[in-house]
């Protein structure tokens, strides 16, 4: 393992890709966490997160060779995996996964703000989020979500299987709906 150190992730992806276990594990060292926190954010039940995460590692393994590296690295192949198995899960049990007016809340202050940086009047307003949120298409739910989490437009396109241009409109439509015209 001590020759896997200095490698890049790309060197380590193509490693594993090749069948060295030993590579692979670095891999799953260094997403298990995230990947089991985006699981889990949206599935609350902590057993279920860790067996949908065990289960996107193995997906993974097994598909290996389809990874194609991108310039987003395996962290949003992994996460569309994830993504992927939190649907098929919800599927499964005809449920869908909450999204909270603090979701919505958090985005819009990072996302938007006044000409002086201060989102407070240009924003929507917490139960204005609440409304809003009702209201939202599917897919930009799914996008505020992942905003709430903190991915950028170029990880949210592989994330969602998307082009990248695509997020970015939707992401630019979504920023319109969270912010007010200042007064």
């Amino acid at each position: 393992m001590s020759g896997h150190a200095a490698l890049s992730e790309e060197a380590i992806v193509r490693r594993a890709q090749d069948g060295d276990m030993g590579a692979f594990a670095l891999l799953y060292r260094a997403h298990a966490d995230e990947i089991f926190r985006f699981v889990h954010a949206r599935v609350s039940q902590r057993e279920a997160a860790e067996d949908l995460t065990s289960e996107t590692f193995l997906r993974a393994l097994t598909r290996l060779g389809t990874f194609t590296w991108r310039d987003v690295g395996p962290r949003a192949w992994l996460l569309a995996i994830a993504r992927n198995l939190v649907h098929d899960h919800y599927r499964a049990r005809r449920r869908r996964p909450e999204l909270t007016t603090d979701d919505v809340a958090r985005v819009a202050d990072a996302t938007a703000s006044g000409p002086d940086g201060d989102p407070e009047g240009t924003v929507v307003s917490r139960a204005a989020a609440a409304a809003l949120l009702a209201n939202l298409p599917t897919r930009q739910r799914e996008i505020l979500r992942l905003l709430a989490l903190r991915y950028r437009s170029p990880e949210i396109a592989v994330i969602l299987g998307i082009p990248p241009s695509t997020a970015r409109a939707h992401l630019a439509r979504l920023r319109r709906r969270l912010t007010v015209p200042a007064a």
